[in-house]
């Protein structure tokens, strides 16, 4: 699935009703937000990625 179809929100509060073991769905949300904006690669690491992967071809 490509980002953006479905809220983060949304998505949560779908798998509090399917009965997953989420007691607080808005920390939930902001547990995934600082998980996944830590882990987004800084344009600078993703250039270096870039030139690293074209010197290994």
């Amino acid at each position: 699935m490509q980002g953006g179809v479905l809220a983060l929100e949304t998505g949560v509060r779908l798998l509090v009703e399917a009965g997953f073991p989420i007691e607080d769905a808005a920390l939930e949300v902001e547990r995934i937000r600082a998980a996944a904006s830590s882990s987004a690669p800084t344009p600078a690491n993703s250039t270096e990625e870039k030139e690293e992967g074209a010197q290994a071809a």
